[in-house]
C-alpha cells in the first residue's frame, strides 16, 4: 500500500465521501458517484489491478468507524474472509448456531459462508 493510502487508513483523513475519493485517487481510480463501481471510461485492467488496495483501505475505515461490510445483498463470496474480522468470534459462533438450527443437515448453500 502506498504511503498516502497508509495515512488515509490511519485516519489522518476524515471519514467522508471526500476521503473515499482520495483513496480512489491514490490507487489510480476516480469514483464520481462514491459507489465503488468502475468509473466510466477507465481501463478495466487498471481498475481491477487496484481493486484489492482500494477495498482494503475502504473496509478498514468502515470497520474502524463501527460500520458494516454488508449491504442489501449480504456478505457474498468476495467478503467471506473479511467477515470474522468485522464480526468477531462470538458473532460468528452465533451465526453458525442460527444456521444450524434452520439447516441441521447443512444442505442450504453448503460451504458457502458458515
Amino acid at each position: 500500500m502506498s504511503d498516502a493510502a497508509t495515512h488515509a487508513t490511519n485516519k489522518l483523513l476524515p471519514p467522508t465521501a471526500e476521503t473515499l475519493t482520495a483513496l480512489a485517487n491514490i490507487v489510480g481510480a476516480q469514483i464520481p458517484d462514491k459507489s465503488g463501481s468502475q468509473p466510466v471510461g477507465m481501463d478495466k485492467d487498471v481498475y481491477l489491478s487496484n481493486w484489492e488496495a482500494l477495498n482494503a483501505a475502504v473496509h478498514e475505515i468502515v470497520l474502524d468507524l463501527g460500520g458494516s461490510i454488508s449491504a442489501e445483498h449480504g456478505i457474498g463470496r468476495m467478503k467471506r474472509e473479511l467477515l470474522p474480522h468485522a464480526k468477531g468470534a462470538v458473532a460468528m459462533e452465533l451465526m453458525r448456531l442460527i444456521k444450524t438450527s434452520f439447516d441441521p443437515n447443512g444442505i442450504f448453500n453448503p460451504g458457502k459462508l458458515l
